[in-house]
């Protein structure tokens, strides 16, 4: 009776270390805020809101540089500021993990919920009031596309504009 209490306590202590060996190398494994933003090199979202008529793809790269292109109604991409008079600029950050700032520090969001396949985002301003956002993941064969449209849209309507 002893041995066998002694053998199930060793048993019982056996899975324990097994499981806290198993969980320590899920929560070790688990992904920064910042790897799924960026996936470590570059990620091109697609982002949809109650305010914006169509959408709009974000690029993000893991040095920091973000931008944002316009999908035309009429199938044309174009970059952020081709037809803008509001100078954006294009670093993206994170702030305390749960905070994404784009255009530098000039815009905010709120990370309410992320993830390998969706970001919800909310954004406060004065004109709209508070604005809740998605982005969803472009499969990584589209980026060439739609980079390349960005890269025919500069040439046609910015000559000079650097190509991406």
């Amino acid at each position: 009776p002893i041995a066998i209490k002694a053998y199930i306590k060793m048993k019982t202590f056996r899975v324990f270390i097994l499981v806290s060996i198993f969980c320590s190398i899920i929560v070790s494994c688990e992904k920064s805020n910042k790897d799924i933003i960026d996936d470590g090199d570059i990620r091109i979202w697609k982002y949809q809101d109650s305010v914006i008529t169509n959408f709009e793809y974000w690029y993000f790269d893991a040095e920091g540089y973000w931008n944002v292109f316009y999908h035309e109604p009429y199938g044309e991409i174009r970059e952020n500021n081709t037809n803008s008079d509001v100078l954006i600029t294009t670093r993206w950050g994170l702030k305390n993990d749960s905070i994404l700032l784009v255009s530098g520090d000039y815009l905010e969001y709120r990370i309410l919920q992320i993830s390998d396949t969706l970001i919800v985002l909310e954004h406060s301003n004065e004109y709209y009031g508070t604005i809740r956002g998605t982005l969803r993941p472009i499969p990584k064969r589209k980026y060439k596309d739609i980079l390349y449209k960005v890269n025919m849209y500069n040439k046609k309507h910015a000559p000079g504009r650097p190509i991406i």
